[in-house]
């Protein structure tokens, strides 16, 4: 019965052992990503152990996905969907340093072009503020000559406003002296007339008076004879 009871804490205890074991060592990771250390090839195994296949070989610096450790070995997921283990002493959290060179070098590239794209732009600017700034002169040039056109228009306007008036104020004159000439005219034209025919009249009449004492005298001269 002793026996039993210790052969059964046995079992309990590797029981217990081996639940640590997995929990410790082969709990899963929620899609963490790691890149591979500083060498220079990694071999991808199908399962764990230095004697299953090889399925694929990473450089370093290679992005993977982390699903689980376990002894030592760490499952990954590569960005074409594959899983496989690799040793995982030799997998980093951070990029290997001739990596992070390299995209050093390309970031340094990137903007070299930009700063470059930006001085060809700034040129670019350049010129089309110096040609716009030739433009703004003649138009500036441009607007004085109709500015100074536009003076003289106004000038010119006044100029013959003020002679409007004048010639207005002239004509109207020269209507009223018209019109006064011309009542003048028919006051000396009938002034004439009457004293044209009360002359006419008079000189009748001093014919008429000569003619009757013509003819009296005649009458007188006839008797005596």
């Amino acid at each position: 019965m002793l026996g039993e009871t210790l052969a059964m804490k046995k079992w309990i205890a590797i029981w217990i052992t081996i639940f640590i074991y997995t929990v410790m060592y082969a709990m899963p990771v929620a899609a963490e990503v790691m890149y591979v250390g500083d060498i220079t090839k990694l071999n991808v195994r199908e399962n764990r152990g230095a004697n299953s296949n090889i399925i694929r070989t990473l450089p370093s610096g290679e992005k993977v996905e982390v699903m689980t450790f376990s002894s030592g070995w760490t499952n990954i997921r590569l960005s074409d969907g594959t899983q496989g283990w690799v040793v995982s002493r030799y997998l980093s959290k951070d990029k290997p340093p001739d990596v992070q060179i390299e995209e050093l070098k390309k970031q340094l590239e990137t903007r070299h072009r930009e700063i470059e794209e930006l001085k060809a732009e700034n040129e670019r600017l350049k010129s089309e503020s110096q040609t716009l700034a030739s433009r703004l002169d003649e138009n500036m040039d441009k607007l004085a000559v109709i500015q100074n056109a536009y003076g003289s228009l106004k000038d010119d306007s006044r100029d013959y406003l003020g002679l409007k008036k004048k010639y207005d104020r002239l004509t109207l004159e020269i209507s009223k002296k018209t019109s006064r000439i011309k009542a003048l005219e028919q006051r000396v034209s009938d002034t004439y007339l009457s004293f044209a025919i009360k002359w006419f009249l008079v000189g009748a009449g001093v014919l008429l008076i000569g003619f009757l004492l013509g003819n009296r005298t005649k009458r007188k001269r006839s008797s005596l004879l």
